[in-house]
């Protein structure tokens, strides 16, 4: 029944878009039986009975980018690596060609200099950090947003903590050219009960408070099932403006009789409105978050 106030396509059906996020750890040999080698075959065969509209992947490393590429045949691509050379991370967006068109994208480095690839903070792990960013439009019907991919440092939370300020800004700049739905998903490296993650539920974009879609889940993180305490470090955001579309989230297990990674997957459900009240919000004062010491204002 909440399809009624959706957008309609041109065949006058309801428009409904649906995305996945999984960190789908890198390969390594010391992974044993669970390396992605191990892996590969069962993720893409659940990948395409589930058929997302977009896969936002996270740890897509090495030659695991062309394995995605080359049993995915029905999707687009959008990736960089977080290093100067191919041999980084790739934050990659996967989109269903069929039902989505790619109008613009691009991607940024977490990092004092975002335009430079391969640059990173001087207090963080080795590995660059790199956002991905993509703008989409429904080909039957013309519902537009823009989808932000990242895997946050699992190190600093001082990177994380900069590395958000800079996502930040450049969702900013890019909704100041045109306001439209966005999604900022991935795997952040923070639980909800830390001071980033009240950090982001604080910020605003433009006035529009961003919202977590996945604070019903529990839990994220598991390593291949081992943990007794899973953790949560998976999120998708929106904002005050998309929040009033219908939008679904649940999570997709990933640790049954053969794990997909160590990480669950996050599924999202979105029935655009064709036509959304814009309420700005005025900037909150948000108090400075302290980190090992340093303030971050």
């Amino acid at each position: 029944m909440y399809f009624l106030a959706g957008q309609r396509g041109q065949e006058g059906k309801p428009i409904m878009i649906s995305m996945i996020t999984l960190n789908v750890r890198l390969q390594t040999i010391l992974d044993g039986p669970n390396q992605f080698n191990a892996r590969k075959e069962s993720i893409v065969t659940w990948l395409k009975e589930e058929k997302p509209d977009i896969v936002a992947l996270q740890e897509v490393v090495g030659g695991m980018l062309d394995a995605f590429r080359e049993s995915m045949p029905g999707y687009g691509f959008v990736a960089r690596s977080s290093k100067r050379s191919p041999k980084g991370e790739y934050t990659a967006i996967a989109f269903l060609k069929d039902t989505l068109r790619l109008e613009d994208s691009g991607a940024f480095w977490l990092s004092p200099r975002p335009e430079k690839p391969g640059s990173r903070f001087f207090l963080q792990s080795p590995d660059p950090r790199v956002c991905t960013w993509a703008e989409f439009s429904h080909r039957n019907g013309g519902a537009r947003f823009r989808y932000f991919n990242t895997h946050l440092d699992h190190l600093s939370p001082l990177a994380r903590a900069r590395g958000l300020e800079v996502v930040f800004r450049h969702m900013a700049r890019l909704q100041e050219r045109e306001r439209l739905p966005l999604f900022f998903g991935g795997d952040f490296n923070f639980t909800p009960q830390s001071a980033l993650y009240a950090t982001c539920l604080q910020r605003t974009i433009l006035g529009q408070r961003l919202v977590d879609l996945t604070d019903s889940i529990p839990s994220t993180f598991h390593w291949f099932g081992a943990m007794k305490r899973p953790m949560k470090l998976d999120y998708v955001f929106t904002d005050d403006m998309t929040i009033g579309d219908v939008i679904q989230a649940r999570l997709l297990p990933t640790d049954g009789e053969k794990c997909l990674s160590d990480h669950h997957a996050i599924r999202l459900e979105w029935v655009p409105y064709e036509k959304r009240p814009v309420h700005v919000m005025p900037e909150p004062a948000i108090e400075p978050v302290v980190i090992q010491g340093v303030v971050m204002d």
